[in-house]
Order: C-alpha cells, then sequence, then structure tokens
C-alpha cells in the first residue's frame, strides 16, 4: 500500500525530500491475537522513526480469528482499510478492500478467517486538499502546474528509479 501524507499549511512549500526507511527499523511487536507494525507514528508504546509533519498514525495490524485491537489517538481522525479477511470496526461490518472512517478511536475485532488491516489517520488539517495522481495541494493552480512540470519530465527521480510513468488523464 503507498501512501502518501499531505503538509500542514504552513510546510506546503516545502522542499521536496525523499526517505528510505528500510524494513529493519519499522518496530513491530506481537500482541495478543496478532502482530502489529508501526509504519508511522506511535501505538503501543512503539515509536516509528519515520518522519512526519503532523500527528500521523499508519499502522499494519494482522490479527487471527476472533482477535481483538483497541486504539484510541486524541485529536486524530481515524480509518481503518481492509486488505484480507474479515473484521468489524467500532461493532460495524468493514467490507474488504473498504476504508472505514471513524473518529479517535476504534475497536477492531477480527472475522473467522483472521484479517490484516491498515489502520490511518492523523490530525485533521486546516483548509480543503485537491488531488490529482500523486499530487496534493491546497492549491488547485499548484496541482495544475505539478501535473505540467511531471510532463515536462521536471522532477528529478527517486534515487535508484529508472522509469518515468506519463501523468494519468
Amino acid at each position: 500500500m503507498q501512501t502518501w501524507l499531505a503538509l500542514p499549511t504552513d510546510l506546503k512549500d516545502m522542499a521536496p525530500a525523499f526517505a528510505h526507511y528500510p524494513a529493519s527499523v519499522i518496530p513491530d511487536v506481537q500482541i495478543p491475537g496478532g502482530t502489529l507494525r508501526v509504519l508511522i507514528g506511535s501505538a503501543l508504546g512503539l515509536h516509528s522513526p519515520v518522519q512526519a509533519h503532523s500527528p500521523t498514525t499508519f499502522l499494519d495490524l494482522q490479527l487471527q480469528t476472533g482477535a481483538h485491537f483497541a486504539l484510541h489517538c486524541p485529536g486524530q481522525e481515524l480509518a481503518v482499510y481492509l486488505a484480507e479477511g474479515e473484521a468489524t470496526v467500532n461493532s460495524q461490518q468493514v467490507p474488504g478492500f473498504h476504508l472505514q472512517i471513524e473518529g479517535d478511536a476504534l475497536q477492531l475485532q477480527a472475522g473467522p478467517t483472521g484479517c490484516r488491516a491498515i489502520v490511518l489517520g492523523g490530525e485533521p488539517l486546516a483548509g480543503p486538499r485537491h488531488v490529482h495522481w500523486n499530487f496534493v495541494s491546497s492549491s488547485p493552480e499548484k496541482v495544475k502546474q505539478a501535473g505540467l512540470d511531471w510532463q515536462a519530465q521536471g522532477f528529478a527521480l527517486v534515487p535508484g528509479e529508472t522509469d518515468w510513468i506519463p501523468l494519468p488523464g
């Protein structure tokens, strides 16, 4: 699952950056009935080294049949993306490949086949965001300009990458 984080408005014009974090530095822990990896943010006393510019939660959760997981992140908006299996979130069935948006707390219970879920969220950002493909901004003009710059191959490639993908229509 690839994720892009929007920047807080006061940082929206910061210089582009890329950082790679090998899997070996991402904290994980065995929890009752499963495994939790803290990709961004903090949970259960674990803290990810991945830098985020606003409070962010991004967890990879694998649960066995019937296992429970609870999380409360005051001030954040949380969601659950069910990638495998079946689960209920706050007593509501979540369909596979569906993003269930919640408040700042959730109770997740794995269904009869267990589940793998991404728990994600963060502090609400001020103002609307506009999205086109990989470009996100509080300004629709900046999103349009980013698309034009991409088409003109005006962006440096990610280190180690050699492929360039045309902007989708």
